[in-house]
């Protein structure tokens, strides 16, 4: 539940903001910008830039932090995969000239390089790594906290990350521990937070872990902010009661979190937060833009290039999953289809939809599985997939599902269709609560199957 001390408010450029309420007449002490789950979508980069370029400009003044909290990197990006994530690294060069970075590592960091790289590249640029990942003799990747000066303030940034060992690169899960993030914060958080003034925690360990995490900062001491990612998630809650947000991913969205700091407030511990949900909608910044265009040129294929298919009208993620899962849903004997979340990476635009935009809206491709379950069963899982804004947090689940499904009937029984990916045995308790007998479904892969369907003569 929301502290009674916050209130939600709507401004200019801000989609939904939390506030919590103190004297709005304070300046500002200091700001910080979380991005989180970029994968590489380097085609928002220009956007991105844009927006903080316009917000610098507004309040010049104002010191702040880039916070990054994990995935900026993507192997399923042909045009990062090819140049080594060439403009991944332009971006945090250009990030740089807004403020000091810190660089959270994420499962997906090591797509595109390998950790001791990840590090001697940071460095070069000057961006803070954190993070809790160590290799397999327990040589610690980045360090576990970073401390920045803003204006003058010093704020220290502890960060966490996933042990979900299955969404790390294969090439590397025998090479890395990755602790249980809660029992982390348990056993360091005393030492990593007790002597820091000002401190955030940047977990990239996704919503369920950071429920778990939470119950160890509600023993203090408490951070500023939480700052959550890995799921993909738009959200802003508190946990503990401790500000909690999630930015979203692919650079569609950041969070601008404004810390006020009065005499008062400071010796008092009660800091005003201010967090506004921001959308990186431009005007493009030219200069990465004629970047993404030139790595376009270079990088993509022909078969990349080529028409796949057209859209009528632009899509939002959550009504492209929606199409997809109705595509899947053609077959008679299918009665239900459950698609997970973090599979989409971006909607459908409007027009001619390139392979390569086909795939940004798709970043995995996956065989697909089948079951027969009783309507109880049914409902259950719908409840899961069901939208969850307005549960509480301790109600919802991380990587959520998206698909379509009958009425459940008493008596009924009905035929389930998903991703091979979510009938793996460590996913099925997670996404539909409950284990199955899943059988393959012969045929096509889901990717296949949903290019047929975007073609004219088979829509």
């Amino acid at each position: 539940m929301i502290p009674s001390t916050c209130r939600m408010v709507v401004a200019a450029l801000v989609l939904i903001s939390l506030v919590a309420c103190r004297p709005a007449a304070l300046p500002a002490a200091f700001q910080i910008i979380h991005l989180a789950d970029l994968h590489s979508a380097v085609d928002q980069y220009p956007r991105l830039l844009g927006s903080l370029t316009r917000l610098a400009a507004d309040d010049p003044a104002t010191p702040r932090l880039i916070l990054i909290n994990g995935d900026l990197f993507e192997a399923g990006d042909p045009m990062a995969a090819r140049s080594d994530g060439e403009l991944d690294w332009a971006l945090l060069e250009r990030l740089r000239g807004f403020g000091p970075v810190v660089f959270n590592i994420g499962n997906h960091e090591f797509d595109l390089i390998d950790p001791e790289e990840l590090v001697r590249r940071a460095a070069a640029l000057d961006i803070e790594l954190l993070g809790n990942v160590a290799l397999a003799n327990g040589s610690p990747v980045a360090r576990p906290s970073v401390d920045v000066t803003l204006g003058d303030i010093s704020l220290r940034v502890v960060g966490v990350t996933t042990n979900q060992l299955a969404t790390w690169p294969a090439r590397l899960r025998e090479t890395l521990q990755l602790p249980d993030p809660a029992a982390w914060i348990a056993e360091h958080w005393q030492t990593l937070a007790g002597a820091a003034g000002h401190v955030v925690l940047a977990s990239h360990a996704g919503l369920e872990a950071d429920l778990e995490v939470g119950k160890v900062l509600a023993r203090g001491p408490r951070p500023l902010l939480f700052f959550g990612a890995h799921d993909h998630l738009l959200l802003e809650d508190a946990v503990a009661g401790i500000p909690y947000v999630h930015s979203g991913s692919g650079a569609e969205h950041f969070t601008l979190a404004t810390i006020r700091l009065s005499s008062e407030s400071a010796r008092a511990g009660e800091p005003e937060v201010v967090l506004t949900r921001m959308a990186a909608r431009g005007p493009e910044d030219g200069a990465m833009a004629e970047a993404v265009q030139q790595l376009r040129d270079t990088t993509l294929t022909t078969a990349e290039r080529r028409t796949v298919g057209r859209i009528d009208e632009a899509m939002t993620l959550p009504a492209a999953a929606r199409w997809a899962s109705r595509q899947l849903q053609q077959d008679p004997e299918v009665d239900a289809v459950f698609l997970n979340h973090t599979s989409f990476g971006t909607g459908l635009p409007a027009g001619d939809v390139s392979r390569y935009r086909f795939d940004r809206f798709l970043r995995f491709d996956n065989g697909l599985v089948q079951v027969q379950v009783d309507a109880a069963t049914l409902r259950s899982i719908i409840d899961r997939a069901t939208p969850q804004q307005q549960r509480p947090l301790a109600e919802r689940g991380g990587d959520t599902l998206h698909g379509v499904w009958p009425q459940p009937e008493e008596g009924r029984h009905y035929r389930l269709l998903t991703s091979d990916w979510i009938a793996l045995p460590a996913n099925q308790s997670r996404y539909l609560g409950a284990s199955f007998a899943f059988e393959p479904v012969p045929g096509p892969s889901i990717k296949a199957r949903l290019l047929q369907a975007l073609q004219p003569d088979t829509r």
